[in-house]
């Protein structure tokens, strides 16, 4: 214990002296050492029992299994194998010829004790020496020191539209606005000479102490300056971030987006928008657009109507305005489109964002009001001919619904169908040159009984033949004109009986005698059935109405063509015999394989790691090559922040000092961590014991 506190003492005091300490300062320090380390050895020693030599034998002997401690127990109060233990270490430890000797414990507490003492003076004597140098150093001519940068101040100025005032950031990774200035300021010991930051493409040279850019990207920012030395903080690639200004975002909260104003309604629209932004939004405004006019005579014309601010809420503002439509202009039958749009502050050119589009439509009521026939039943229905098949589906539709409706409406409804069919009737007519039933000022019932006579057969009465179209007889009293004279007579034509004329109402078509024939069948069916549809009789019309379709599906299949196929006829398949029987070894699948080199992000890295894996440093010729793999590498800094910065730092050093072998396997093991990991397929696993396999055979043997 004496030796170590003097040892301590004598350490102290030596140092403290040599390192430019007062003679009263060494005596101090050397009184307190070898006090301490008196008090610690003193306080370290402790007395030897049994339990500690034999903790001691354990860790000096392996054979003894850290059992030496059963000696000291009573054997008698031991387990079976405890006592069995018991017996192979004492065997074991009577084995030994010598035994290790006890530890010095004491003198090396405080030989420990003794050292730490002294290295504290030994701290104490450098510190005391730093400063020595140091008064030293400033001691010495301006032209012989080093310049240093001790620290960098960066200022942010903002955009002026934002309205906020200057600041200085808080550490060396900065968030700054779109737009704003920033400045770094140099904290210099000596001048400094091509001093300049790098902020992602751009190389600002430091102007005094200052260097200034306008931040419009992210990017990462690193200080150099040649032939000075930079401080630990100073070293190094730090973030630069910027927040672009976004674009207002517009929403239309009133009209919905269509609105129809009525006769009678308000003429007055009342509109509001939200409006969203991340800063101010200097002005907003609804654009319309109302068109005028019909078809091709449609006109456009565009107003702008200013929205009055409201409302606020965080970032968001109510908007408001109310558009008047007379004032506009509007008449009956334009329609107007307006969106919202809204302009921020930013400076030179705004961000400008824009709602969906709405409309309000002004009907036109003066084209849906309907003229006054005094009562007179105006068919606005298009005129058209119903067919055969219709026909015959409202006699059944009728017949139907004969027990649920009144006598009246049956009796209506047959009557309109009955006129269909003769509409239906007089059109096929003119296919065969028929006359129109009405011409020459006879009436309906005139032209029924000489289609009844035309289709029956039967031969007319003389009261038939003499009545006219207005019921009346000849020789009944009455003044009835006389026939024309003779010689007012067209005269017969003397060859009509040997010419062929095509401009007869027989031949006026180009149908067949046979086909003709055919649609005279029809044309007679047709009147029948028309007949008993006007008398109210449907159920007596729908035989003959489904013997008109008949003659007209003749009359259509005797217009068509069929041409017999020639060529081969192949044998008919027997499906169920040779289904599902077919054999598919020789059926190939269409495949198509190509190869697509897929496009590398990372290929500079990669060239990089083979430049910098070798053992000679990289040639010039290859320094733009490992300054493309650093811009490779700081665009996956800025989209992973934190990561890949000492990377950056380890492969500028690199670059700047090929030399440097430290370097490039920093910059070389950064490099390979920044490569996205392969992805593995773990290959199938094989088993090759005899076991496993005989197991496997016996799976596929069925065993």
């Amino acid at each position: 214990a004496a030796l170590a506190s003097g040892a301590a003492a004598v350490a102290g005091g030596v140092v403290v002296r040599t390192a430019g300490g007062a003679p009263p300062v060494a005596a101090a320090t050397a009184v307190a050492a070898a006090a301490f380390a008196f008090a610690i050895t003193r306080l370290g020693a402790r007395a030897v029992d049994a339990t500690t030599v034999a903790r001691h034998l354990d860790r000096a002997l392996p054979d003894l299994e850290e059992s030496t401690t059963l000696l000291l127990a009573d054997e008698a109060s031991l387990e079976p194998v405890a006592r069995l233990q018991r017996q192979r270490i004492a065997a074991r430890l009577a084995a030994h010829a010598v035994l290790p000797p006890l530890p010095h414990a004491t003198w090396r507490r405080s030989v420990i004790a003794a050292g730490a003492l002294g290295g504290v003076a030994l701290l104490a004597g450098v510190a005391a020496a730093t400063g020595v140098a140091r008064r030293a150093r400033d001691a010495m001519p301006a032209r012989a020191r080093v310049p240093a940068v001790r620290d960098a101040r960066i200022r942010i100025e903002p955009p002026a539209y934002l309205g906020e005032a200057p600041r200085d950031a808080r550490g060396l990774d900065v968030v700054v606005a779109e737009g704003s200035r920033v400045t770094w300021r140099l904290g210099v010991d000596g001048a400094i000479g091509a001093a300049r930051v790098i902020a992602g493409d751009d190389t600002l040279a430091v102007t005094g102490d200052s260097a200034t850019v306008i931040a419009t990207q992210p990017a990462l920012w690193e200080l150099r300056a040649p032939g000075a030395t930079l401080a630990p903080a100073l070293a190094g690639v730090h973030r630069l971030l910027v927040i672009p200004d976004s674009a207002p975002v517009v929403a239309l909260l009133e009209p919905t987006e269509r609105t129809e104003v009525l006769p009678g309604d308000p003429r007055r629209v009342a509109v509001r928008v939200l409006v969203d932004d991340d800063h101010a939004v200097a002005r907003a405004e609804l654009v319309l657009t109302i068109t005028t006019g019909k078809g091709e005579a449609v006109k456009f014309r565009e107003q702008r109507v200013p929205l009055a601010p409201g409302a606020s809420r965080d970032r968001a503002r109510t908007w408001a305005a109310t558009l008047d439509l007379d004032a506009l202009g509007m008449r009956p039958g334009d329609e107007l489109y307006f969106h919202a749009s809204a302009l921020d502050r930013r400076a030179p050119v705004p961000n400008e964002g824009r709602s969906e589009t709405a409309w309000v439509v002004l009907p036109d009521t003066a084209a849906l009001k309907g003229s006054d026939f005094g009562g007179i039943k105006v068919d606005r229905m298009p005129a058209f001919f119903r067919s055969q098949r219709q026909i015959i589906i409202d006699i059944e539709k009728l017949l139907a619904d004969r027990p649920a409706i009144e006598r009246g409406e049956f009796e209506s409804r047959s009557a309109g169908i009955g006129y269909d069919q003769s509409l239906l009737r007089v059109r096929y007519g003119q296919l065969v040159g028929d006359e129109t039933a009405g011409g020459g000022g006879a009436s309906v019932v005139a032209e029924a009984r000489r289609r009844l006579r035309a289709v029956t057969g039967d031969s007319a009465t003389a009261d038939d033949d003499a009545k006219d179209g207005d019921g009346h007889f000849d020789g009944d009293g009455h003044d009835h004109a006389a026939p024309p004279p003779a010689f007012d007579r067209p005269a017969a034509d003397p060859m009509a009986e040997f010419a062929h004329r095509h401009d007869t109402e027989e031949n006026a078509t180009l149908l067949s005698a046979e086909v003709k024939a055919t649609l005279k069948s029809a044309l007679g069916e047709m009147w029948e059935a028309e007949k008993r549809l006007r008398t109210y009789d449907p159920r007596g019309a729908l035989p003959f109405a489904y013997r008109a379709l008949l003659f007209l599906k003749q009359v259509q299949q005797s217009q068509r063509v069929y041409v017999q196929r020639v060529g081969f006829e192949p044998p008919p398949l027997e499906i169920e015999r040779i289904r599902l029987t077919g054999e598919l070894g020789k059926v190939d699948p269409a495949r198509e394989a190509r190869t697509v080199a897929a496009a590398d992000s990372l290929a500079a890295i990669r060239a990089a790691l083979v430049l910098l894996g070798g053992d000679a440093p990289p040639a010039q010729e290859a320094r733009p090559l490992l300054e493309q793999a650093g811009r490779q590498l700081a665009t996956r800094a800025i989209e992973a922040p934190g990561r890949h910065l000492e990377t950056l730092e380890a492969l500028r050093r690199a670059i700047d000092d090929p030399a440097c072998a430290a370097c490039r396997a920093r910059a070389h093991a950064g490099l390979y961590a920044a490569l996205p990991r392969p992805v593995v397929t773990p290959a199938p696993r094989t088993p090759s014991a005899p076991l496993h396999r005989a197991y496997l055979d016996a799976l596929a043997g069925g065993r």
